[in-house]
């Protein structure tokens, strides 16, 4: 089974009971760690749940991130950690490089994965230990007025729908593609991105006083 961590022991072994500052409590029930993607089906098709909802690194700064507290009798809100989905495959398929990468990495992972190959990812957030699926669905910025937010750069996801089906959706070809990102993962949980890529380059930071 998936690893169920009751109100008690979610007390004891945080992190899933508060947001990163700690000044949010959650109200979910449970926090669910599935080890695959057949576990996270289960759940997601599980009646006894009411309502989910999906964490990364809780980098929230208001309830939006939690489960709704009214529910039906006999129900469970619960909260998803994705936090063991961490395969990512690098290609060099194709006119740009691209990372094929799950939903349980952290941009500081995630560049050392992609630095690895001599690759980099155009923009990054100013926080590295963000999670990169979370920090896409959410609208997040780099930096250069010149640059578009973060989510410009996927090319292909994927997305597990209430009913536990898996569609595939690409950049140019499926409707609705951009609308489907920036929900908030209000319409489905995104199980997979292929983010596109370039090849590595240096910055420089000068500081005059």
């Amino acid at each position: 089974k998936y690893n169920l961590m009751s109100s008690e022991n979610r007390l004891r072994a945080d992190p899933y009971l508060y947001n990163w500052s700690r000044n949010l409590r959650f109200s979910s029930d449970v926090a669910l760690v599935p080890d695959n993607m057949d576990q996270l089906r289960k759940i997601v098709t599980d009646p006894q749940y009411s309502c989910l909802k999906v964490i990364g690194t809780r980098h929230c700064f208001n309830f939006i991130a939690d489960t709704y507290q009214n529910k039906p009798i006999g129900k469970k809100n619960a909260h998803i950690s994705l936090e063991k989905f961490t395969d990512a495959t690098v290609s060099r398929e194709g006119p740009f490089p691209t990372i094929k990468m799950q939903p349980g990495l952290t941009f500081s992972k995630l560049i050392e994965v992609v630095d690895s190959h001599g690759l980099a990812i155009e923009n990054l957030p100013s926080l590295p230990h963000l999670n990169v699926v979370g920090s896409l669905l959410t609208a997040t910025h780099g930096s250069g007025h010149k640059f578009k937010i973060l989510v410009d750069n996927i090319e292909e996801f994927e997305m597990m729908f209430a009913n536990g089906q898996v569609k595939s959706f690409q950049k140019g070809k499926s409707p609705y593609f951009k609308h489907y990102l920036l929900t908030f993962g209000g319409i489905g949980i995104i199980t997979s991105v292929t983010l596109r890529l370039e090849e590595g380059f240096n910055v420089s930071k000068s500081i005059f006083q």
